[in-house]
């Protein structure tokens, strides 16, 4: 029986990877909303930080 324990006590980290893996995996960068002056840019589309409006 204590074999099956140490089975199961093995998946557990397995299956918790796996999810964590899938937005790694996700191609292109990500586009976020900025809402507020704690960024700057209130409203407006930015991709990590950067500003993508058009000036």
């Amino acid at each position: 029986m204590a074999e099956g324990l140490t089975g199961q006590v093995e998946s557990s980290p397995t299956g918790a990877a796996g999810p964590e893996a899938e937005p790694s995996a996700r191609p292109g960068p990500e586009v976020v909303r900025a809402e507020g002056l704690a960024f700057g840019y209130p409203g407006r589309m930015v991709l990590r930080g950067v500003d993508l409006s058009v000036r």
